[in-house]
């Protein structure tokens, strides 16, 4: 599932009407809903790829955290439809990762889990973000260390898994911890590049 394609097409789809005369970009003339992200910029092929995934059980296609936070910012997306892309973002990381690991089979068992972690993303997240919108929300560095508490409080629940011997929730939780650290180390090395290395060792110390 293209969970994120399919959330950014949502979010471009509220937008299309938008004026992006700020961006100094003229108007799409053939494609007027995926055009913004030009205006990024994007590149085509990584557009195209998005588009491609867009309702297609099988292709996923993402955006780094980086060039997300830069879309959200230059495209003026809300509060909400940014909490909407991050938990996309971390849920179809988290199904990638388990894919690799389980057979063709297991298909809708992985669907499944993506979906739950989803819902349970999206309601972590937003209270997050309420406390941070208005200007704090573009700050990359606030918002990478908001995120690394949370990555904190998943590698903490994948180390109890792991004490219960729970070794299939103890790799999901750690890799989801792994994910939203790795997000957020490119956030931080502009505004905290110290703590952009405190992260980096952290990530390092996860298991794999």
């Amino acid at each position: 599932m293209g969970l994120f394609a399919d959330e950014l097409f949502s979010v471009l789809v509220a937008h299309q009407h938008d004026d992006y005369s700020y961006l100094q970009g003229g108007a799409a003339r053939q494609d007027p809903i995926w055009h913004p992200l030009r205006l990024v910029p994007i590149e085509a092929p990584v557009i195209q790829r998005i588009k491609q995934a867009v309702r297609a059980p099988n292709k996923m296609a993402q955006l780094n955290a980086r060039l997300l936070e830069e879309t959200v910012k230059r495209l003026r997306f809300t509060s909400d439809e940014y909490t909407r892309l991050r938990a996309a973002l971390l849920a179809e990381s988290v199904s990638v990762y388990l894919r690799n690991r389980m057979e063709p089979e297991e298909t809708s068992i992985v669907d499944a889990i993506t979906t739950s972690l989803h819902q349970e993303l999206l309601g972590r997240l937003r209270p997050i973000t309420e406390r941070i919108r208005g200007d704090t929300l573009t700050n990359g560095t606030e918002l990478a260390l908001t995120f690394c508490e949370r990555a904190g409080e998943m590698a903490d629940a994948a180390e109890m898994a792991s004490r219960q011997h729970q070794q299939a929730t103890a790799v999901f939780w750690g890799k989801l911890a792994r994910t939203a650290y790795e997000q957020a180390v490119p956030l931080l090395i502009d505004g905290a590049p110290e703590f952009a290395s405190v992260v980096t060792q952290l990530i390092n110390n996860l298991p794999a």
